[in-house]
């Protein structure tokens, strides 16, 4: 089994990685994979199974429409009290470590509000508690998910919780680091992670303050990784995922250079002028129409090479 996955695509592995239950011979394969960020997200998954995850783990997605899943169970819309109680929630899984006082709260929450404000939000920590209640083996667990301390409230990471915006943030920071050391394909999994993990823009559909201007950091991030990932595929030589990533990275920012000129080599590296001339024409237009501005230099340089013919 272990050759098997060793022989399998990292995009592949990282797929298998997302699952929430691995089978038990399956992990233990990938604690023995030759990649050490294989090993490492393995060894993550398989602590987190130890600690009891699998079976009552908080599972929360921001990165795209807000879900969030109890176990196994999908919490489904009708559940909410209000979409102010979900937003909460999401506000204090954004915070993840950090105590949210509540006056900080009342603030974004009810700024207009003034007599009832302290009641809204008592109601609203109780009906998410409520909601969230953990269970053990069917069994309701006397801790809360949502503590209360010193005029302060927080997400309980004592109990097990997953959420897909802190996995993000300390890929970004690993995916960094590795670019600093030179670890150009450990950097390109750790984007590959990221990209898999961006399902859309941050809390979709909502569009308080605190989300937009993180939703804004999220997505100038996804471009970012994607960006990085066209170009370590055209440095190995891999010129339809260039194609694919710099697509990617396109869907989320039309206006990036980088993109477009990682898209015109990729059909170059193809040995496809055509493309390259139709692309760049297209581009163009774009980007004189919408954002004023003008192709770059390489970008002109790659449509003379295959307007010449030269690859």
């Amino acid at each position: 089994q272990l050759i098997r996955l060793e022989s399998l695509p990292l995009r592949a592995i990282e797929t298998i990685l997302d699952c929430p239950d691995i089978p038990e011979s399956v992990l233990q394969s990938l604690l023995g994979h030759s990649r050490e960020e294989v090993r490492r997200r393995a060894g993550h998954l398989k602590r987190r199974q130890e600690e009891g995850g699998v079976g009552w783990t908080l599972r929360l997605q921001s990165l795209g429409f807000f879900t969030v899943h109890c176990g196994s169970r999908r919490v489904g819309e009708d559940e909410w009290r209000t979409q102010k109680v979900k937003l909460l929630l999401a506000y204090f899984a954004a915070a993840w470590d950090r105590k949210v006082g509540e006056d900080e709260i009342l603030e974004q929450f009810w700024p207009e509000s003034k007599g009832a404000t302290k009641r809204s939000l008592y109601v609203a920590t109780t009906e998410l508690r409520r909601l969230l209640r953990p269970r053990l083996e069917g069994e309701a667990c006397d801790a809360d998910y949502i503590v209360r301390e010193k005029g302060s409230l927080f997400l309980n990471l004592q109990l097990p919780v997953w959420h897909d915006l802190v996995e993000a943030e300390e890929l970004w920071a690993r995916a960094a680091d590795y670019e600093k050391a030179g670890r150009a394909e450990d950097a390109a999994s750790a984007y590959r992670r990221i990209c898999n993990l961006y399902l859309g823009p941050f809390l979709e559909g909502h569009y308080m303050d605190w989300v937009v201007r993180r939703r804004a950091t999220w997505e100038e991030r996804a471009t970012a990784a994607a960006r990085f990932l066209s170009g370590f595929s055209l440095s190995q030589n891999r010129p339809r995922d260039a194609l694919e990533w710099s697509d990617w990275a396109l869907n989320l920012d039309a206006a990036d250079l980088d993109s477009h000129q990682a898209r015109l080599q990729a059909y170059l590296q193809l040995r496809q002028p055509e493309a390259v001339l139709r692309h760049f024409e297209a581009a163009e237009k774009l980007l004189r129409r919408e954002y004023g501005l003008e192709p770059s230099t390489a970008m002109i340089e790659l449509q003379q090479r295959a307007r010449y013919g030269i690859f």
